[in-house]
């Protein structure tokens, strides 16, 4: 669980990162439209390079740890986001809730999918090792 908790640590300063890079620098470059794109693309592709690493690392127990990778990374995302959302960046529950209507266009909900699901794919792939 700690690795799970580190590498999530990991994953909140690119995401932090991500998030000041799109809102400035590929807005100013790019417009509105591409930034959320942007930022997903780049925040899952840290996502499944973590679950890589993570599970590479647990081989011998691959289900347990995706479980404990998917429920840690999307817990306290979730928590993450509302509490620093909020507290810390000022957004409105309302704000922060817009983000998962997917229905209109928004992509957020791709984020935390790619945190519940890389590492059971990356469990799959990865082979065990087998005792000696």
């Amino acid at each position: 669980m700690r690795l799970a908790f580190l590498l999530w640590c990991a994953l909140a300063v690119l995401a932090v990162t991500n998030g000041y890079i799109g809102s400035t620098w590929v807005f100013a470059q790019f417009g509105e439209a591409w930034v959320e794109p942007y930022k997903v693309v780049v925040i899952v592709t840290g996502i499944f390079a973590m679950a890589w690493i993570y599970m590479r690392q647990n081989r011998d127990r691959p289900r347990k740890a995706a479980v404990i990778a998917a429920t840690t990374w999307v817990g306290l995302t979730i928590l993450f986001e509302f509490v620093f959302g909020h507290y810390v960046a000022g957004d409105s529950w309302a704000t922060l809730l817009e983000n998962y209507r997917f229905w209109e266009g928004h992509l957020w909900i791709l984020v935390l999918l790619s945190e519940a699901m890389s590492p059971f794919i990356f469990a799959l792939l990865t082979p065990s090792e087998s005792p000696t």
